[in-house]
């Protein structure tokens, strides 16, 4: 039976998957021994010698990191631009772990766009910048990539996305030659790797360079290395045809993380919303959003579970980058399931950031092209979440305002058709013991207890899988801000009634199309 089950797998893949895992439990003995061995030998054997030994060695080579083999830091690129003479050349890899994923033969893409630090180092220093392009070297090893919207896929972005928040590498799974002709293995394939070395590029040395001329000096490196690879590209293999991909915001990162407060948004297909009878979750753009600004984007109503903001603007499912090309969604949800391991890095994987005031600013003041929506109801909205009812809880719930007018970002309203009519919700008095306990539920852990029901796998049943009706979500044109360090009450409460204005009408112009009444009118509570 076993041989019978053998014989049905590809053989191959089963080869490949060894060849490219074989180097885990390599890392994993590897830092085992210094972890383990070090402590033991120290507290209960009598070579306590040996471990004191290594720690002393340690603590004594502490910093030489910092003044040789150096860390991509700027104390430590400082001092060999500076401190040693001259005739030293530091070699950056610009793209780091990141680029590591977009490694597969055939592709010339660089992650650089964004990546500004090595500029503004060489200007403090006055260090002339060295384009240099690596002909070959995405052909030493085939990489492994599950397809998109899979399940494997989403277990390989979640492990690559923990990875690299606990080392700071990524895991890529790849693989080349084995010691046998045609085998897999670990070597790399016999292909040769040629590293072209282009013109410096001679920079003023500028203490406090400020932004402009970073840009500029960014901008003369990037067409300096197009025109490197342009140059010699046929030479070494490629089309003629063949350009240079400079990849630069989160939006573009395949499944890595981007250390900041506002998560790491990762195109992805989600595959729960893949059943028969699946709610049709769809994206209406009425305005084009510029990439030029920051938008603060109101999501209207909560609903039970948020299905269409999550797709919309979490997934790749209804195509967001498509329709807004630019711009990177950022939801926003409640910060303590940020402490909950494994649901905060699927979360952050989705670019999903905390509802608090640092992450929120963080996106808003970091580059441009950033969306970050709030559900503004929040969890109260969601006991209002039942068929047939538009009632949001709005009228003054205005943070969102205030933060929008102190960084200048573009107010963007939105409202979900159809996200208060996929379940069934059980309401009770508010007298009643279930209302005290909902009430003490959310004091407790921040959100409701709610008691809801939709279909079941068979037909007429009850269950929790939503009906399968359309949620449509309508974005609207933005209301731009001005830029208030402090705004003032009356500024506040100026720019709220706007945003409600402009919701009212949004959902006026579409309540009939989505199955609203011409009578049926929002209320805000």
């Amino acid at each position: 039976m076993a041989m019978a089950f053998l014989s049905r797998l590809n053989l191959q893949e089963i080869l490949q998957t060894l060849s490219v895992l074989q180097w885990v439990p390599v890392y994993i003995f590897l830092g085992a021994i210094p972890i383990i061995l070090i402590p033991y030998f120290l507290v209960f054997t009598k070579f306590w010698m040996v471990s004191v030994l290594a720690l002393a060695w340690l603590a004594y080579d502490w910093n030489t990191h910092s003044q040789g083999v150096c860390p991509v830091s700027e104390l430590a690129l400082k001092y060999l631009l500076t401190q040693k003479g001259s005739g030293n050349a530091v070699v950056i890899v610009v793209g780091g772990a990141a680029e590591a994923l977009l490694c597969h033969p055939g592709a010339s893409t660089v992650f650089l766009k964004q990546r500004k630090g090595f500029v503004k180092v060489a200007l403090k220093t006055g260090a002339y910048l060295v384009p240099s392009y690596s002909f070959g070297q995405n052909e030493v090893h085939n990489q492994e990539t599950f397809p998109e919207g899979t399940w494997k896929r989403f277990f390989q972005k979640t492990f690559q996305n923990t990875f690299k928040k606990i080392l700071g590498l990524n895991f890529c799974t790849f693989h080349g030659r084995g010691l046998i002709r045609g085998s897999w293995g670990f070597l790399p394939f016999n292909h040769p790797i040629t590293t072209v070395v282009g013109e410096p590029l001679p920079i003023p040395k500028i203490k406090k360079p400020n932004k402009e001329t970073v840009d500029k000096y960014h901008a003369l490196y990037i067409n300096a290395l197009r025109k490197l690879f342009d140059e010699h590209k046929v030479q070494y293999g490629l089309s003629e045809t063949q350009e240079l991909t400079i990849f630069g915001s989160c939006s573009h990162w395949p499944f890595t993380y981007c250390l900041h407060p506002g998560g790491h948004y990762q195109p992805f297909t989600l595959p729960g919303f893949s059943w028969t009878g699946r709610p049709q979750s769809k994206i209406l753009k009425t305005k084009d959003l510029s990439p030029e600004h920051n938008y603060l984007m109101g999501v209207h109503p909560h609903g039970l579970l948020t299905f269409g903001a999550f797709c919309n603007f979490c997934t790749e499912a209804t195509g967001f980058s498509k329709i807004f090309p630019g711009i990177t969604p950022h939801l926003a949800t409640l910060s303590w399931f940020f402490k909950i391991p494994f649901i905060r890095d699927y979360l952050m994987a989705k670019g999903v950031c905390s509802v608090s005031q640092p992450a929120i600013e963080y996106l808003l003041s970091h580059d441009t092209g950033n969306l970050v929506g709030i559900v503004v109801g929040g969890v109260g909205e969601a006991l209002q979440s039942v068929p047939n009812t538009t009632r949001l809880i709005l009228q003054k719930r205005k943070g969102f305002v205030r933060m929008a007018l102190q960084h200048g970002a573009h107010l963007v309203p939105t409202y979900t058709f159809g996200e208060t009519e996929v379940y069934d919700q059980v309401l009770f008095h508010k007298d009643s013991f279930m209302y005290k306990f909902q009430s003490y539920f959310r004091q407790i852990l921040g959100f409701y207890f709610c008691i809801f029901y939709g279909r079941g796998f068979r037909q007429g049943s009850t269950g929790l899988l939503p009906y399968p009706l359309p949620i449509v979500t309508v974005v609207g044109e933005p209301l731009p801000l001005p830029k208030i360090e402090n705004p003032s009450q009356e500024m506040v409460d100026k720019y709220h009634a706007l945003y409600m204005k402009a919701l009212t009408k949004l959902f006026d112009q579409h309540k009939t199309q989505y199955g609203c009444p011409e009578t049926q009118k929002l209320l805000f509570l």
